[in-house]
């Protein structure tokens, strides 16, 4: 019965620490009425114009595949107002977490869409 509890305590010690800053460090730059979007700031790669970030998108609504939450790491073009997914994984919990039921990597390069969450975490990584 011992073990038991230790095994227990221990696994949501494990849970508290590892999950629990993972979920704390995103930052949210927006909410809409189809998400809510976060950055993550202590990952933000800097290479001349280039800057890539990873990012979340929390969904209000379920897509059809099940999934809650997409994580992505986005590259942006500062000088060119370009950007494009290098990689992004679907999940079927909210934040981040759960399942993966999607995954995609290297897109194309894009035009920047103004007033968008796009648009802002643009200006923001820009910046740097």
């Amino acid at each position: 019965m011992i073990k038991n509890v230790k095994k227990i305590f221990c696994f949501w010690m494990c849970c508290f620490f590892l999950v629990g800053p993972v979920l704390a460090d995103w930052n949210m730059v927006m909410e809409n009425k189809d998400a809510t979007y976060y950055i993550f700031p202590k990952k933000i790669f800097i290479r001349g114009q280039i800057r890539k970030v990873w990012e979340l998108q929390d969904l209000k609504k379920i897509t059809w595949k099940g999934e809650k939450s997409f994580r992505y790491l986005s590259e942006y073009h500062c000088k060119k107002n370009y950007w494009r997914i290098l990689h992004y994984t679907g999940h079927s919990k909210h934040m981040g977490l759960g399942q993966i039921l999607s995954a995609k990597r290297d897109g194309d390069w894009y035009i920047v869409p103004p007033a968008t969450p796009r648009m802002r975490v643009f200006k923001g990584v820009c910046r740097l």
